[in-house]
């Protein structure tokens, strides 16, 4: 798939991955034009009910300019990228938490259920309080210490990033720098997912996969950490899973795997 893009956009992306990207200057000149743009963007949308009740409900947080920064942000000003993801962002709280959560401003600890709040404090879910050489945030996900229900674990994989870009000190600088996320067996046992089957792991990770294409945040780079074969049968199956998502982001997924001799990584995109 890799050979499908243009070596311009194949440069890109690698340069994304490694944090040699420059950031967009945000001049008023740019912001005023992107904001009206954004707008125009939205309204050729035609399948946008979500965003319509939003908008009906919380006008003054829809149409917030911070707000909508974010996801110019998020797709480096690219307009119509910026639109369908905000319409997406909608639809997507909607699935996750019903109209009676999310039709509100942001989303946070207080949208969680008993059951999400008790699986969030297993620790599976962190922001990490440093961030990488690129000044860009990590979020750790250590899918072997969840709890056991994907709807549960889903929404709080949503609220954790969610409050990352929005409600953190350095949301701002998130939204601009984005983030890299670290997927890492539970210690000792080595246990990467929690699920009763594999069926159920897959949902996850489409569920991931949805919400990453929903929020506004720039996911530069994935990283699997695995302990020697398993690493090569999670490979199949990320692959298998995340394989609609295209070429752009195969191209960020990296395969870390211990106790090998031949190589210690692969990138999907190989």
């Amino acid at each position: 798939q890799k050979e499908s893009l243009s070596a311009e956009e194949q440069l890109l992306i690698e340069d994304e991955l490694y944090g040699l990207v420059d950031e967009v200057e945000e001049t008023p000149e740019l912001v005023t034009r992107s904001l009206l743009g954004l707008d125009a963007a939205i309204d050729l949308i035609e399948e946008k009910e979500a965003y319509e009740t939003a908008l009906f409900i919380v006008p003054e947080h829809v149409q917030d300019e911070k707000f909508r920064l974010a996801f110019l942000r998020a797709d480096r000003f690219n307009v119509r990228a910026a639109a369908r993801r905000m319409v997406d962002y909608w639809e997507r709280k909607v699935e996750l938490f019903g109209t009676h959560v999310a039709f509100k401003a942001g989303s946070s600890l207080l949208d969680l259920t008993e059951e999400d709040a008790q699986n969030l404090v297993k620790g599976g879910l962190q922001l990490l309080p440093t961030r990488d050489e690129f000044g860009r945030a990590i979020f750790y996900v250590e899918a072997g210490s969840f709890g056991d229900n994907v709807d549960s674990m889903s929404r709080c994989y949503w609220v954790v990033q969610h409050m990352a870009i929005f409600d953190s000190l350095e949301g701002v600088e998130t939204q601009k720098n984005g983030l890299i996320q670290l997927w890492s067996p539970s210690q000792p046992d080595h246990k990467f997912h929690p699920f009763d089957t594999i069926q159920d792991f897959e949902r996850f990770i489409r569920s991931c996969s949805l919400s990453g294409r929903s929020l506004p945040f720039r996911a530069f780079a994935f990283h699997l950490m695995m302990k020697e074969c398993r690493g090569w049968a999670m490979m199949r199956l990320v692959e298998r899973v995340l394989g609609p998502m295209g070429p752009r982001n195969r191209m960020r997924l990296e395969l870390y795997v211990a106790g090998r001799d031949d190589e210690n990584y692969i990138k999907f995109s190989n």
